[in-house]
């Protein structure tokens, strides 16, 4: 799970900060 959203975070401009949002926001 967690796999995704390190994924993700990398591709936006926040690194870390996004992991937690994209847990709490929408995708």
């Amino acid at each position: 799970m967690f796999g995704e959203w390190e994924a993700t975070a990398v591709m936006e401009p926040r690194p870390i900060t996004t992991t937690t949002t994209k847990r709490t926001e929408p995708p």
